[in-house]
């Protein structure tokens, strides 16, 4: 175990620096490591590995990224880990002096009973893309809190996402107890953005990112009159309002009819669609195109299909090994399009290979499209980056917009600051009115 990489800028060597010092603490080892996507996060834990050598570290990260994390592992600290998929049931390996143990697993891997995991006593637990478990109430939060570690860290360039109390939830995983905000800011989180390094270092300013919204109107009557007729449904609780705020959305996004309209094989045009295709074959270029649905990326496949358009998917119903297949034949084949489902494949990856980036249906959540938006924005990228947004306009698609302003303008802002959208009713009160 020998850090064999080399750290970029002063702002690596500081963040090691601190993250060392976390660990030699006396209380509370650890914390959040919240730099920018593509300010290298997962080389500066290698470095705090090698740097500081303890007998059991486990590294839980998404399923799309466990290969990255063991090819990053073995490239700059010649540490070959020990993966652990999600039906292991086994006994984990020992460490040795000579060689302690490193496992990489996936979060899913703590959704199934009689995971290893609790039965280790562990020297230090990384959970990369640790918001996920911003929520207390969860089950995967639930797990991992009972996981016996004496240093614990959050890798996440997005830490904050709704409210100031999941940094508090984040906290209390590492074993804060103050739930100040100032103080877990000052004393357990690191946080530099592109920006400020680059302005420190022009060496780290990447190329510029040209953010585009297209706002179209529905060209076919029928989409129009099936997101009228949604409108007129009563909505009696909450559970239906979250029904329609679906089916409304799925309308946006060129799927009238649901799971039917994939079954069936149809090809009814819709608007979104296909100007999304079309503006594929215009650019001509790598591109990533984000959806939210399964059945939205059958139905642009087939589009892209029609027009002669090769093209990879990257979603939900993939195993493992077939994603890190798809990543590697984008990268290294002449296919330019990779259709990918946002919310398991807009965090981790490194897709700079790309240089435009599609965002079919805005997400209510803005963090999850600036993580998508960073697979291609990244260290590593030589040319411009164009990222379009597709909007239909008078729809819900609009209300998503102004609430990704608001929340934007909290997560940019002081972390202490109340955003004011606390619950599902508010989330709700917010998207349907004046829709």
């Amino acid at each position: 175990m020998k850090f064999k990489g080399r750290l970029e800028g002063h702002y690596q060597h500081v963040g090691v620096k601190w993250m060392l010092e976390r660990e030699r603490g006396e209380l509370c080892r650890g914390g959040i490591q919240a730099d920018d996507m593509g300010l290298g996060k997962t080389i500066q834990t290698i470095a705090v590995i090698c740097g500081n050598k303890v007998q059991r570290t486990l590294i839980v990260t998404t399923v799309s990224t466990v290969a990255q994390w063991r090819d990053a592992l073995i490239e700059f600290g010649d540490i070959f880990p020990v993966i652990v998929q999600s039906s292991y049931r086994g006994a984990l390996p020992e460490p040795t002096e000579e060689t302690p143990l490193v496992v990489v697993t996936a979060y899913s891997s703590f959704m199934r009973p009689g995971h290893p995991f609790k039965a280790v006593k562990w020297s230090r637990v990384v959970l990369d893309e640790g918001h996920v478990i911003r929520n207390p109430k969860t089950k995967l939060f639930n797990e991992l809190s009972q996981l016996d570690s004496g240093i614990k860290w959050i890798l996440s360039g997005t830490p904050v996402q709704n409210s100031p109390k999941e940094l508090v939830t984040l906290a209390k995983w590492i074993g804060i107890e103050n739930s100040s905000i100032e103080y877990i800011r000052a004393h357990y989180l690191i946080r530099r953005t592109q920006e400020s390094e680059a302005k420190a270092n022009p060496r780290l300013a990447l190329p510029p990112l040209d953010t585009q919204v297209i706002k179209l109107d529905f060209r076919y009557d029928y989409e129009r009159d099936a997101y009228t007729s949604l409108l007129s449904n009563p909505i009696t609780d909450k559970t239906t309002a979250i029904e329609i705020l679906t089916r409304l959305r799925q309308v946006c996004s060129g799927n009238c009819n649901g799971k039917k309209r994939v079954r069936n094989n149809e090809t009814s045009p819709s608007t979104k669609i296909e100007y999304l295709c079309n503006d594929i074959v215009t650019a001509n270029t790598k591109c990533l195109v984000f959806c939210t649905w399964t059945n939205e990326i059958t139905l642009i496949q087939r589009e892209l299909n029609r027009l002669g358009v090769p093209c990879l998917v990257f979603d939900g119903r993939l195993s493992r090994d077939t994603k890190d297949n798809v990543i590697y034949n984008f990268k290294h084949s002449a296919i330019q399009v990779l259709l990918l489902q946002i919310n398991c494949g807009s965090t981790g990856l490194n897709l700079q290979v790309s240089n435009r980036v599609y965002i079919v249906s805005p997400h209510w959540n803005p963090c999850v499209e600036l993580q998508a938006i960073g697979r291609a924005y990244r260290k590593g990228q030589t040319s411009k980056v164009t990222c379009i947004r597709l909007v239909i306009k008078d729809t819900i698609e609009e209300k998503c917009l102004e609430l990704q302003k608001r929340k934007l303008g909290f997560i940019g802002g002081d972390t202490g600051k109340r955003l004011g959208i606390e619950t599902d009713d508010d989330l709700l009160n917010i998207l349907f009115h004046s829709v």
